[in-house]
């Protein structure tokens, strides 16, 4: 907890349920690691790549994220809430049911994630507006808003 990273590479590691709470992630590779549960809230990351991991549960909440590249990852039933994005990108990430309530994804491209039952806050769509999706998943957010779609 509310320890310092730089220049660190975690490459097929446990963290799992691992309170990293405050912690400040410096030009720092998390690839291929579980971290089902682990909790980054209030954390600060620059420039870092996730890539590969698996972790349901994982807790960005109150984090900063900047210059910080997610691939190929799995956050099911994540909380990404009360995030400050700066160039961030998801690329092939599995954000099923994600919480994402008072997170601005402006300028963020979600074509290539599954983001099939997120939760966002509840003025609709706040958190969406501005974010790249495909048509398909537009469908499944206007069903989540309580849209009925008719051909």
């Amino acid at each position: 907890r509310k320890s310092q990273f730089s220049d660190v590479v975690f490459k097929n590691c446990d963290l799992s349920n691992i309170n990293l709470s405050g912690c400040g992630f410096y030009r720092v590779e998390f690839i291929g690691c579980k971290l089902t549960g682990t909790n980054f809230s209030e954390s600060i990351f620059n420039h870092t790549t996730i890539r590969d991991c698996k972790g349901d549960y994982v807790i960005f909440s109150m984090s900063k994220l900047r210059n910080v590249s997610f691939n190929q990852c799995v956050f099911t039933r994540g909380r990404i809430g009360q995030l400050q994005f700066t160039n961030v990108e998801f690329e092939h990430c599995n954000l099923v049911e994600a919480e994402l309530h008072r997170t601005s994804l402006k300028g963020i491209d979600l074509t290539s994630s599954e983001i099939a039952g997120i939760r966002i806050g509840s003025i609709p769509g706040g958190e969406l507006k501005g974010a790249t999706v495909t048509s398909l998943q537009a469908l499944d957010i206007a069903r989540m808003l309580g849209i009925t779609i008719k051909d």
